[in-house]
């Protein structure tokens, strides 16, 4: 699984060449993609966040043994 900054990187490269389109529904779908790698990159982040919590609970109860 890529990590969020590589999603990340995605979009901003989107957005770059939604810059450079001089065609407007190019232009218009490189956005989409970009704000779609955004969110996958939020996601991401997100589940990553939650395994870390798990973790660290797991360790808790762990330690509680």
């Amino acid at each position: 699984m890529k990590k969020a900054s590589e999603y990340r990187q995605y979009a901003a490269e989107c957005r770059n060449l939604a810059t450079s389109t001089t065609n407007e529904d190019h232009r218009r779908m490189l956005l989409r993609m970009a704000e779609t790698w955004d969110n996958l990159g939020s996601l991401r982040e997100a589940r990553m966040s939650q395994k870390q919590r798990l973790k660290e609970l797991d360790d808790a109860l762990a330690a509680q043994h």
